[in-house]
């Protein structure tokens, strides 16, 4: 990855902001050696990517837990709890390691998540039509810096739950210095 590559699209973006972002990637470049490969997928993903789903892409970083979406976490907690009830109700386990009310606690805390996030995470909130936000989602989606939790799940459709990828974590890292 050449520095120069980088400063050739940060001179034919028009973007402000786009122009920052190339800094930061840049910066972070020369900083952590280690991890110069990522320099060019990022400026190349910065490129390409809107503005808005930039900012979707931002939204999505407050709404994880242990590194999973609200709604993963969830489920997770879910289906152990109910593991353990099983084990418990048919005398295959005397006790857990882990108490079902830590359990239910920690499940009702991803549900409230959940929540927040079906509240904040609107095309109202972001000033875009549901399938402008759809599209964002699909394109950031298949770029891996979102990942759709709420598919194969029973009760929610494509893309209406989505969270954001460790690489999409790393991506916003090195775009927002």
């Amino acid at each position: 990855m050449t520095g120069t590559s980088i400063f050739k699209k940060a001179a034919e973006t028009r973007s402000e902001k786009k122009r920052i972002g190339f800094k930061n990637i840049l910066i972070h470049g020369i900083k952590n050696n280690n991890e110069i490969e990522y320099c060019e997928i990022f400026s190349e993903l910065l490129l390409v990517i809107r503005p808005k789903e930039l900012e979707i892409l931002s939204a999505h970083k407050h709404y994880l837990i242990d590194g999973k979406g609200p709604l993963a976490k969830k489920n997770e907690l879910d289906t152990e709890l109910n593991y353990k009830q099983y084990l418990v109700q048919n005398r295959l386990a005397l006790r857990d390691d882990r108490g079902n009310s830590s359990l239910s606690r920690e499940a009702g805390n991803a549900g409230t998540l959940l929540k927040q996030y079906q509240k904040e995470c609107t095309p109202e909130k972001f000033g875009i039509t549901k399938d402008e936000l759809k599209y964002f989602y699909q394109n950031l989606l298949s770029k891996g810096l979102l990942r759709d939790d709420g598919a194969l799940t029973h009760g929610t459709g494509a893309t209406e739950v989505m969270s954001i990828t460790n690489f999409g974590l790393k991506f916003l890292e090195f775009v927002r210095g």
